[in-house]
């Protein structure tokens, strides 16, 4: 079915590099064969545990999505492995794993262990696969709301009243068809047919592509993935969504990080597959979030501007590239329950989500380093400001990692690298209203940190 897990390592030479903020594509390809592997694990677990504890019909999907996932890992193993590495499989993987894992005495898990249909998206991504490669097939795929959604290629309409149930997918020599009840939907796919030609039922993916100085980023704009989608609450509803705004966003946001953050738009291009758009919070304050378990998928909602954009992409990255390490070598213990201040959360965080956060800012504090050269003079003043801020939150992060016990041998390796590139930082210049402004902010925000977290100690008797 999908490709034999083969054995993922790093040296402390990858490490070194990945903390200094270098990201060789070579490494990220690795990476990406890594998540590849897991998601190859994570299906078969599955397929494990839905014998013993699903119904007959989703045990039958899930065969039967991967007799075909097989055939066509045989006829087009690149194609297959493109399918298999998006952070739509892990993420759906994970989720039903996660609810179909016993509980104490024997007892499922979850007080909501997931449905046939929920184990049966196997097969969507199983027709998705075939579809792309033009390879004749049959399968039963679920139905929610009215849809049949086919990762990487599009929804189809079926008109089944919106309730939940299954639906037939079909490709031969005539074509495409998908059928529930009385609805047929013709999926303009496979024999070469165009993937954007206009049929009644059928809306084909968005996707977003920016090319600056030939380096080109391509991402799915994600909104009707039924797992996918829950990777950071809200989603914007489709119709809400204006691939347009993202697109312009996108395109300019890109030019920024190919000019000014080469290495980091290099690590994007390989890495990044997917962006799940959020609606606007009502704070108007562009939010963001990405998973180990969806490695390549960010979801994010629309920032107000290219350099926002731009910083958010940085920052998400760096988190994806952290999981991804973490996958192959484990940098902190994950059973220290400890505490620690994080400069930029209002939350006190254990060990590993301390170096998490510290990792993501040291990449926006580089991301706003570099900033200070270009943009108006408004722009760089917001640029100093965040450089001196980031370079402190920074600073701290490192320092109360550095002094932990938690870190692993090769936790000391990657803390040491990120040490000795913010060292390179402390002594550059920066004008003294944007110190001060910063210095400002950081001090407001650990004052409310201690009014919302420290305790008096209680008095002696």
């Amino acid at each position: 079915m999908a490709p034999s897990p083969d054995v993922h390592s790093l040296t402390s030479a990858d490490l070194s590099a990945l903390a200094a903020g270098e990201f060789p594509p070579e490494i990220i390809r690795r990476l990406r064969a890594a998540e590849l592997s897991k998601h190859a694990l994570l299906i078969e677990a599955l397929r494990r545990a839905a014998r013993g504890q699903a119904r007959d019909d989703a045990v039958e999907a899930i065969e039967a999505a991967c007799g075909i996932l097989s055939e066509v890992q045989a006829r087009a193993p690149e194609l297959a492995a493109e399918v298999l590495t998006l952070p739509h499989v892990g993420f759906w993987a994970a989720d039903c794993l996660s609810r179909l894992r016993p509980g104490p005495a024997g007892q499922p898990g979850s007080a909501r262990p997931p449905s046939s249909l929920d184990l049966a998206h196997l097969a969507s991504f199983a027709a998705a696969a075939a579809l792309r490669a033009a390879y004749p097939f049959e399968l039963r795929v679920p139905v929610r709301g009215g849809v049949v959604t086919l990762p990487t290629v599009g929804t189809a309409c079926i008109d089944g009243g919106g309730m939940p149930g299954w639906a037939r997918i079909r490709l031969d020599r005539l074509g495409a068809t998908v059928m529930s009840g009385s609805g047929m939907v013709d999926l303009p796919v496979g024999h070469g047919r165009g993937s954007r030609t206009a049929v009644p039922g059928w809306v084909p993916l968005s996707r977003l592509r920016a090319e600056t100085d030939g380096i080109a980023l391509s991402v799915i704009l994600e909104t009707s993935d039924p797992f996918l989608t829950r990777l950071a609450p809200p989603v914007a509803e489709y119709p809400r969504v204006s691939s347009e705004d993202w697109q312009q966003r996108i395109n300019a946001a890109w030019r920024i990080l190919v000019r000014d953050h080469r290495p980091t738009a290099d690590g994007l291009a390989a890495a990044l597959t997917t962006l799940v758009p959020l609606r606007e919070p009502a704070t108007g304050r562009p939010v963001s979030a990405t998973s180990g378990w969806a490695w390549g998928a960010i979801a994010l909602s629309l920032p107000p501007d290219a350099p926002a954009l731009a910083e958010t992409l940085v920052h998400e990255f760096q988190h994806l590239v952290l999981s991804a390490v973490e996958d192959l070598v484990p940098l902190a213990d994950s059973g220290d329950d400890r505490l620690h201040y994080a400069p930029w959360r209002d939350d006190p965080r254990p060990a590993p989500a301390l170096l998490q956060g510290t990792y993501a800012q040291l990449g926006v504090t580089g991301f706003w380093r570099r900033q200070r050269q270009v943009g108006s003079p408004e722009h760089r003043l917001r640029s100093e400001v965040e450089f001196a801020r980031g370079r402190r939150h920074v600073f701290e992060g490192v320092r109360t990692l550095t002094d932990s016990s938690a870190l692993t041998a090769a936790g000391r390796v990657f803390i040491a690298e990120m040490s000795a590139r913010l060292a390179d930082w402390q002594g550059e210049p920066v004008p003294v209203r944007a110190e001060t402004m910063a210095a400002e902010m950081g001090a407001e925000h650990r004052l409310r940190w201690q009014l919302a977290h420290l305790r008096p100690d209680a008095e002696e008797p």
